[in-house]
């Protein structure tokens, strides 16, 4: 339809004609990096060319409905065209490629890995190594064929065919004679914004709206209190608000703010109340085009103050004529370079004289394609000139399909998310419409990337980059990435996917090394990206290995990533614990939308990353703000950066690098601090350490990380250039310890376990500050400040450089206390070590180790009771005399010999002397041991009191109490070689206020955990592993140990919470002073002698010391108890649940054994078959039926005077079901798990000598009332033989419940 005004033009005229834009039919549908749900019919705006009709909605029922036959008679004549059509279309299909096969031949089908849309590109990005070099020099002859453009910044060329042909040539022509002159080569290639899942405002406004779980804002109550009341000349509609005032203050919210939730939870209010955000920062948003008419975005559009609007003339130089607000690099048609080329459309007017003959040809006259639907009018502007008026060769030029200076968007293809994105990050706040941005006072540049078809092509991407960066952008935002990530990819694929990335890190490049941050959306698939990484795939821009790229994901207002079913299927934001940086509100997300008029604007729900990315753009922005406000340098990539990540609020768990979501408050307040002659806000935990710690020990933990080549000559190139700066490159992000230790927590950073260039050591506790203010941190160090990071509270500092260049401070901001840090130092290039010193608030001149118990390395979860071992020990109220109690705790030792035969290499390939001390001396060897694994003895012992290797063995072989008694075979394999193994006892305070504790350890190689965390290491440095000389066996002091922290008020008497304390070992008995043995005492006394017996603080163990052996007359006796998967929760299949105590969670039922109700295997069909003594029997049986649910846990358990025979048990149903054995501390029997072979792991020998019981259980999960519960041991399978069932003799014993 025309406008009115307009005069019809002949369709003979190809200049002037506007023909309807044509299908694509080899592009892909667009698939935008967020869902996008289609509008609603009452979304839909009509344009105002083609009003549209109001539809009635009728309902019929099925017999009302015309048949396809009723029409037919209705229609013949229509029906006839149609089926005249129908039969012409398909003799075009056949009879056309045959006709043009035989006249032009059909070439060869493609390689299936090559996929069609690389294959067919029209443009080519080349990069060379030499500044100067082009194609057009090196290939003059073929120059006539292809156009270019080169981008100043990243000197990558983009050439542009008319002919695939030419293209192909020019290719293969600089790879054969050029490839030592090449950087990089590659076609140009397609993303996508992605979906976004988009909601109708209504949503929100209407009571009639679906719940939605997500929306932290009741319907009910659309506004906040404090808004003021809508006056008549205030309209609240579904799409926009309109109203009669316009007077801007940012100081006072917009009525659709309180709807804003993402505000609320990044803490914008507070963020606000130090800065909004200054107008000299400028945000280059880069997407499908922004309406800069709306009234929440057009006054804080970015305005190039160079350009003099609508003249025709590039004022600025910059390339680009007229360039007021940005530029569209796309242009209003599809760029899949493969269109018919066909005339251009019209320009704005026809006054200008027709290009030129001797003008430069532009890129875009040879990729024109039919025009676009139409645009909303640009403004008024002068005739354009000439096409030499401009005699530069460039792509991206005005009025030529392919880009133009209006940057707005599309109409209608639109779907708004260019304006949803400009939005998030500063719509207008204080002009009582609409809603608010997070940066309310920034200034948006607009890059039009996107053609309407949602496509956004890199070299469209590279040149947006280019000109922000000349242009002044500090902040970039990328909602778009793949159409899809690839997690299988081809190698062709691999290829692609390398090459697109070393383009992409070329575009990026100096926008990093200008210091302008790009904020990059993660994607909506819902998939982990450290796959990608993994399968040598990338997701670009956001995978990008850059320091001033920042991956964000999307959260919900439950702070956890969004995911969804739409449309019956699973969408949410990618994630990755190595890829996506942080995640940020992105879910339901209220934001401006285009095409609504100059006074009321559009507003509209979304939801994805591409929602997420711009709102951390806006906190970006504000730190920028007040990062630069003094010096007027916003462009501080790295900086913004870390503060971003650092200052997010922890989210335990949460799959991205930091584990954190965005905090604008936080942010701004750090670089506040920042800015206050350097010092660090410093952020504290969310938890109080103490409350959530069985155990706060005075020690850190070491993690050692060897480092790549390629990493240790970025570190020696960054102390070449900064050495008093610490490295960007310092990080263990995609690495693996290969070692850890433990060192206490006082004292220097000195005597490491491993060291060289290509080590690096991460040192971690928790630190806690009881007073707000001001600290100092000094360290000094003779390796390179370069080689050094220290972070705390989520900062990692900034030194300044003191005396001599090796002393450096940092002063550290605590506005929260008393709160808990975290705290990390990595050391690369491990060497000499590092020293440091504190300050505090109230003597801030004062230098000095930190108080006792301030840094401190936690359990960070509370001491458990092992479920399978019961609460109370057997008494004379319950047991037979031999069966009570005569002492509690006492020692396990689970140990082997290492055989000499066993195999080890020096460092010079060589066999060591001492292969087999070699192995168990090595400084890692005890990291490795696990309770759980095989071990040839288990040996009980009341204490750890072995001071001469003769007396260790024989307790080893089992003659602690006798020696006489102890076994010759176990004692002649203690004696032969070197031995390893762990020792375990439990323990509690003695008392049920607070309790700290240390230990006093003589061993020649080993290592203490208490409830599973190291905290205390004996090694010999001087030793090396494999020679004749054996390291020798001292005595040490442990770090004090803090025992229940805060204790719960029910955690007192026999309820005192028991803390495994694990000694992993390694002797040798050609020492004779090679014992091991082990003492408590009080912190408070570092007296050697003080030092005692750990009798007093044994608490009660799998494993007790009996009155005397139990009686050969005795019965035996196993205690089963029977849950419902109520009380345990259901697991995943072929899982395991946790079975709870009896003393926690009540059974369902109960029963012992043996019983008289129970059945063997064998027995005919009705008759009773009685077990007898054996093991066997089913629920069923000796519980009544009616009581049972389908589904049951049942744990069985009895002390017992014996190990298994030959080390080996099995049980019935474990090829079918879970089930678990735990005897004593281990567990040695364990299906149901896909990765773990039914194989027994119980020791092959048990002394109990000094009349030790120990704990034996057996569970069974998921089984029926009719399941068999037996058990056997001494064999690795289990017959249907009924007599192999495990006899219920004087071993066993449960007291009764």
């Amino acid at each position: 339809m025309q406008p009115p005004g307009t005069e019809q033009e002949s369709e003979t005229s190809p200049i002037y004609s506007k023909p309807e834009p044509e299908p694509q039919p080899t592009e892909p549908e667009p698939q935008p990096t967020e869902p996008e749900l289609q509008p609603t019919e009452q979304e839909q705006q009509p344009t105002e060319q083609e009003p549209q009709p109001t539809v009635q909605a009728e309902i019929r029922t099925d017999a009302q409905r015309p048949s396809f036959k009723s029409w037919v008679h209705a229609h013949p004549f229509c029906f006839s065209s149609l089926v005249v059509i129908v039969v012409l279309s398909i003799l075009t299909v056949i009879i056309v490629p045959s006709a043009v096969c035989s006249t032009a031949g059909c070439g060869s089908s493609k390689n299936d890995n090559e996929p069609e849309s690389i294959a067919n590109s029209l443009r080519l990005l080349v990069r060379f190594t030499e500044p100067d070099a082009s194609v057009a020099k090196l290939l003059p002859l073929l120059s006539k064929y292809f156009n270019t453009t080169k981008l100043g910044s990243s000197r990558l060329e983009v050439l542009q065919f008319e002919d695939g042909k030419f293209l192909t040539e020019v290719k293969n022509l600089l790879k054969a004679k050029y490839a030592d002159k090449l950087d990089t080569l590659g076609d140009d290639f397609v993303l996508s914004s992605g979906t976004t899942v988009q909601v109708p405002l209504t949503a929100l406004l209407s009571p009639e709206a679906p719940p939605q779980p997500e929306a932290p804002i009741q319907p009910a109550q659309p506004f906040a209190p404090n808004m003021p009341p809508i006056s008549d000349t205030e309209v609240i509609a579904s799409r926009g608000r309109r109203s009669a005032q316009a007077v801007l203050d940012s100081t006072k919210p917009d009525p659709f703010e309180p709807l804003m939730w993402h505000l609320k939870a990044v803490n914008a209010a507070e963020a606000w109340a130090l800065t909004r955000g200054l107008p000299e920062v400028i945000v280059a948003v880069m997407d499908g085009g922004i309406d800069i008419e709306h009234p929440d975005l057009k006054g804080n559009i970015w305005v190039n103050k160079d350009e003099i609007p609508d003249n025709g003339i590039d004022d600025d130089r910059n390339g680009y004529i007229d360039d007021v607000y940005g530029y569209d690099f796309a242009g209003p048609c599809t760029v899949d370079w493969r269109s018919t080329i066909s005339p251009p459309p019209a320009p704005a007017t026809t006054s200008a004289p027709p290009p030129s003959a001797a003008a430069g040809r532009s890129l875009l006259q040879s990729r024109r394609s039919p025009p676009p639907p139409p645009r909303s009018p640009p403004p008024p502007r002068s005739p354009p000139p000439p096409f030499n008026a401009n005699p530069v060769d460039r792509l991206w030029s005005p009025f030529e399909c392919g880009s133009d200076n209006d940057p707005r968007p599309d109409k209608p293809m639109d779907n708004g998310h260019g304006t949803h994105v400009a939005g998030i990050v500063a719509a207008v706040r204080g002009n009582k419409i609409g809603g608010a941005g997070l940066a309310p006072r920034v200034r948006i540049m607009v890059l039009k990337v996107a053609d309407p078809w949602n496509n956004f092509y890199a070299s469209n991407v590279f040149a947006a980059y280019d000109y922000a960066l000349k242009m002044g952008a500090h902040v970039l935002t990328n909602s778009f990435g793949p159409r899809q990530p690839v997690f299988n990819p081809t190698a062709f694929q691999k290829a692609e996917a390398a090459r697109q990335e070393l383009l992409y890190t070329r575009a990026v490049q100096p926008l990093a090394d200008k210091g302008v941050l790009l904020v990059a959306a993660a994607g909506n698939e819902n998939s982990n990206l450290d796959g990608l990484r993994d399968v040598g795939m990338n997701y670009l821009p956001c995978t990008l290995d850059l320091p001033n790229v920042l991956c964000v994901g999307a959260s919900d207002n439950a702070t956890k990533l969004w995911q969804e079913v739409f449309y019956n299927r699973d969408i949410g934001t990618n994630y990755g614990p190595r890829t996506v940086d942080i995640a940020a509100p992105g879910v339901r997300v209220l934001s401006t939308t285009p095409f609504g008029d100059s006074v009321t604007g559009n507003y509209d729900l979304k939801s994805g990353s591409s929602m997420a990315a711009p709102l951390v753009s806006g906190v970006a922005a504000l730190v920028l703000s007040v990062l630069g406000a003094e010096s007027g340098n916003f462009f501080q990539a790295a900086r913004a950066k870390s503060i971003l990540l650092e200052s997010g609020t922890t989210q335990t768990g949460l799959q991205v690098v930091t584990q954190r979501t965005v905090d604008a408050a936080r942010a701004v307040q750090t670089a506040q601090a920042f800015g206050i002659d350097g010092v660090h806000l410093l952020a504290p935990m969310s938890v109080d350490v103490a409350a959530k710690s069985g155990a706060l020990l005075r020690s850190l933990t070491e993690s050692y990380y060897r480092l790549s080549a390629a990493m240790v000559a970025t570190l020696e190139a960054d102390v070449a250039k900064a050495p008093h700066v610490s490295s960007p490159a310092l990080t263990t992000l995609g690495l693996t310890p290969f070692a850890t230790a433990a060192r206490p927590a006082a004292g220097a950073l000195r005597g490491f376990k491993h060291n060289g260039a290509d080590v690096m050591v991460a040192i971690r506790g928790h630190l806690n500050l009881p007073s707000r203010g001001v600290y100092g941190l000094r360290v000094a160090s003779t390796s390179p400040l370069a080689l050094i990071a220290v972070t705390v509270g989520q900062r990692r500092l900034s030194w300044k450089v003191q005396t001599a260049g090796s002393t450096y401070e940092a002063r550290l901001q605590v506005d929260t206390a008393p709160a808990w840090f975290e705290f990390e130092v990595l050391y690369a290039g491990v060497a000499d070590g590092i020293e440091y010193a504190w300050s505090f608030p109230s003597s801030f001149n004062y230098w000095g180790p930190l108080p006792e118990g301030w840094l401190v390395t936690a359990t960070m979860a509370p001491a458990k009771p092992l479920p399978y071992v019961p609460r109370d020990m057997p008494t004379a109220r319950n047991a037979p005399a031999f069966h009570v109690t005569a002492a509690v705790g006492g020692f396990q030792l689970l140990w082997s010999a290492m055989p000499a035969n066993s195999t080890q290499l020096d460092a010079t390939g060589s066999s060591p002397a001492d292969p087999a001390a070699a192995i168990v001396f090595n400084p890692n060897f005890l990291s490795t041991l696990s309770p759980d694994q095989h071990y040839s003895y288990s040996v009980f012992v009341d204490e750890l009191a072995f001071s001469t290797s003769t007396t260790f063995v024989s307790a080893l072989a089992g003659g602690a109490i006798t020696a006489s008694r102890a076994d010759a075979g176990a004692l002649a394999e203690a004696g032969s070689g070197p031995v390893y193994g762990i020792a375990t006892t439990y323990i509690q305070s003695i008392v049920d206020g607070l309790s700290a504790v240390a230990f006093r350890v003589t061993c020649t190689h080993c290592q203490l955990y208490l409830d599973g965390l190291l905290f205390h290491e004996t090694v010999d440095a001087a030793y090396v592993p494999g020679f004749p000389a054996l390291p020798t066996t001292t005595t040490r002091i442990t770090p004090c140990v803090t025992l229940d922290p805060v204790r719960n008020a029910n955690a007192t008497g026999v309820n005192r919470p028991r803390h495994q304390l694990q000694i992993r070992f390694a002797t040798t008995s050609r020492s004779s002073a090679a014992g091991l043995a082990i003492q408590h005492g009080a912190c408070t006394s570092p007296d050697l002698d003080a030092f005692m017996s750990m009798r007093p603080i044994m608490a009660p163990a799998p494993w007790y010391r009996a009155s005397s052996a139990p009686s050969s007359a005795a019965n035996g006796s196993i205690q089963c108890d029977a849950w419902d998967s109520d009380a345990v929760g259901q697991p995943e299949y072929m899982q395991l649940a946790n079975i709870p105590r009896p003393e926690d969670v009540p059974p369902l039922a109960r029963f012992r054994m043996p019983n008289t109700r129970a059945t063997s295997f064998v027995c005919p069909v009705g008759q009773l078959c009685a077990a007898g003594r054996n093991f066997t029997t089913t629920t069923n049986n000796v519980l009544p039926q009616n009581s049972l649910p389908s589904s049951l846990y049942v744990r069985c358990w009895a002390w017992m005077g014996r190990g298994f025979r030959s080390g080996l048990v099995t049980v019935y149903l474990s090829d079918r079901l879970p089930t678990v054995v735990y005897l004593a501390g281990q567990q040695v029997f364990r299906s149901g798990d896909w990765t773990v072979v039914r194989q027994s792991r119980a020791p092959n020998t048990t002394f109990l000598s000094g009349n030790f019981r120990q704990i034996m259980a057996v569970e069974w999960h998921g089984v029926s009332p009719f399941s068999w519960l037996s058990m056997t041991e001494g064999r690795v399978d289990f017959p249907s033989d009924v007599s192999v069932s495990i006899p219920i003799d004087t071993s066993f014993f449960a007291p009764a419940p």
